[in-house]
């Protein structure tokens, strides 16, 4: 059960990390990737706020971090609060 809701220094600076990881290991254009489950653990249980704070922290990010997210969640059109939710990413699929 999640109690927390997530801490932006945190989140940004464990990404940072990563991203410095990347950096170091010569690579000519490091990426990284990363799949977020948490947001799609918080909206299902009612933390829609909290999940779409998350997603805006990730829309900090560099554009040389690719996000993938995941919600568990039955997906319908008349959802709106979802619908929104996957306008602002990417791409979207709903297999």
């Amino acid at each position: 059960m999640l109690t927390k809701a997530p801490d932006p220094d945190i989140f940004l600076a464990a990404i940072n990390d990563v991203r410095q990881a990347a950096t170091r290991s010569g690579k000519a254009h490091p990426r990284v990737a990363f799949c977020g489950e948490r947001a799609g653990r918080l909206w299902p249980a009612g933390r829609t706020a909290e999940a779409v704070q998350l997603e805006q922290f990730c829309g900090e990010l560099a554009h040389d971090v690719d996000i993938l997210c995941a919600y568990p969640v039955p997906y319908t059109k008349d959802d709106q609060a979802l619908s929104r939710m996957c306008a602002v990413h990417t791409a979207v699929s709903a297999s």
